[in-house]
């Protein structure tokens, strides 16, 4: 019966490495939305058709670039380091509940890196520049590529559904925030 229990902890933890290696591959991946002459519109890169906020421009100030590139670069090297921390602690532990923990967190890690992609994708979509979403206990901080005007009440709603949709979190923990 203990060595069944091994086995399915080691399977469950084989996969879900895989999983979080896979979602760090495709996140990590990403080509940046600009096309070869340099462009930070979105609507000279890709049609949105009517998904279009009103009000939003889709244009990424040099500041709101700088800060997304930087904010992506440096959470993938977080998640890298956790992986890695979390790979060595399953290595290297002999108690079985600690295994079981920390596989267990690599399964929320992975969920949390799907929803996190999933909300960006959709705010995009919606005709903003630039998103990152970070979900953390519960919490989840949308950073917003806003204009000058930054967001209006709609535009703010919008974000908050796709959050709320994606993530499951409760409205009150929810943090949107413009990057202008």
């Amino acid at each position: 019966m203990k060595n069944g229990k091994r086995q399915i902890i080691l399977a469950a933890l084989v996969v879900a490495l895989g999983v979080t290696v896979y979602l760090s591959w495709v996140f990590g991946n990403q080509a940046p939305l600009t096309d070869t002459t340099g462009a930070t519109n979105l609507s000279d890169i890709i049609d949105v058709g009517n998904t279009n906020i009103e009000g939003v421009e889709g244009i990424l100030t040099e500041n709101a670039e700088k800060y997304f590139t930087t904010a992506r670069l440096s959470r993938q090297k977080t998640r890298d380091e956790a992986i890695q921390t979390m790979q060595d602690t399953i290595n290297n532990a002999t108690d079985e509940d600690v295994k079981m923990t920390v596989a267990q967190s690599v399964l929320v890690m992975a969920d949390n890196i799907e929803a996190e992609g999933r909300i960006e994708n959709l705010v995009m979509a919606k005709g903003f520049a630039d998103c990152m979403a970070y979900i953390n206990d519960g919490t989840v901080s949308v950073v917003v590529a806003a204009g000058e005007d930054g967001l209006t009440a709609a535009q703010a709603a919008q974000i908050q559904d796709i959050t709320v949709t994606e993530s499951g979190a409760d409205v009150e923990n929810i943090r949107i925030i413009e990057m202008k």
